[in-house]
């Protein structure tokens, strides 16, 4: 079956692994790690969603949500239910007079299901999403976070194309403390690009697909589909724009600069206040800038000198490798 064509309503299920769980999904997901059939930690399933909310705590119109429940509605693509923490339910027929299984794009549905919906999940198992772009050098994760637009994909692309760091995670990513280290579990293997950076990456047009239909932004799915591994995040760079006609700089950060950085990583901050206490959401925040190294790295959001752009940053990493691996 033609994951892009069909959704399967006879009940065949798809098992693959994401943000260090297991799921179990009617929806086929060629952005997610393929593993055997087990126990999964969330499932996904096609069903009714109804339009309102019950006990609602708020309502946003497209977006409300309950003491462990909450619903997303997206025009013209799907309902979403996302419940417990343990499953989403996804309602495809916003038009009850199409036939069952006709409707949006699935790319599009797959968007905002991998998106907003999983977002929700991870804040209703308390879990701390980070919105970040990641490779991995010799010493551990260097995550990229800022605001839309900052070139958090393009970087960590340019990275990995330029000086073969491997690309550990895309979009969003899960971390929580072990052991005194701050482990990253990565999410789905692709790479959301928008078109100029695709032409200068050289990637092919058959490694691609649409992220949204109306959008000129596209995923570029990872070749590697061997089962994700938590890797340990040894830094958080947080991408700004430099002055005009500056040279691009880095600078450590530290105490209230470092703890609002890591703040403003998170991913769907606003699901993080619905369903986690206060006091729980502080301790992770806290506990993250605690156990990794917070950097302000500033350049010109253009790509026409990337490569003379990325020599600091370049230079930082490789000098904390090399400081690491000769104290080891």
């Amino acid at each position: 079956m033609n994951p892009e064509t069909k959704i399967d309503l006879t009940g065949a299920r798809y098992y693959y692994a994401v943000y260090g769980l297991s799921v179990a999904s009617e929806v086929a997901l060629p952005e997610l790690t393929p593993i055997a059939a087990c126990s999964p930690d969330v499932s996904i399933e096609i069903g009714h969603v109804p339009e309102f909310l019950e006990n609602t705590k708020k309502d946003y119109g497209w977006i409300s949500y309950g003491n462990s429940s909450c619903l997303i509605k997206v025009e013209d693509i799907a309902r979403y239910m996302v419940s417990h923490g343990r499953r989403i339910t996804v309602d495809r027929r916003l038009d009850r007079a199409r036939e069952p299984g006709v409707g949006a794009a699935l790319p599009d549905l797959r968007t905002f299901l991998l998106g907003s919906a999983f977002a929700a999940i991870l804040h209703q198992r308390g879990s701390l999403p980070l919105h970040v772009s990641a490779v991995q050098s010799d010493t551990g994760v260097w995550a990229f976070s800022g605001d839309s637009g900052a070139g958090k994909s393009t970087i960590a692309a340019w990275l990995k194309e330029k000086y073969d760091w491997k690309l550990v995670s895309d979009d969003v990513s899960v971390i929580h403390a072990s052991r005194g280290k701050c482990v990253l579990h990565s999410g789905p293997r692709k790479l959301k690009l928008w078109d100029d950076a695709l032409e200068r990456l050289n990637y092919q047009p058959h490694q691609l697909v649409q992220d949204l239909t109306k959008t000129s932004k596209f995923q570029v799915y990872l070749e590697d589909n061997a089962m994700p591994m938590p890797t340990v995040l040894k830094a958080i760079i947080v991408l700004d724009r430099a002055s005009p006609n500056a040279i691009a700089t880095v600078e450590r950060l530290s105490g209230v600069e470092a703890f609002n950085a890591c703040r403003l990583a998170i991913y769907r901050p606003f699901m993080a206040h619905w369903f986690r206490a206060p006091e729980s959401l502080l301790h992770s925040i806290t506990e993250l800038c605690s156990l990794v190294d917070v950097y302000r790295y500033r350049r010109q959001w253009s790509l026409d000198n990337m490569d003379s752009e990325l020599r600091p940053l370049e230079k930082l990493i490789r000098e904390v490798d090399d400081c690491r691996i000769s104290s080891d």
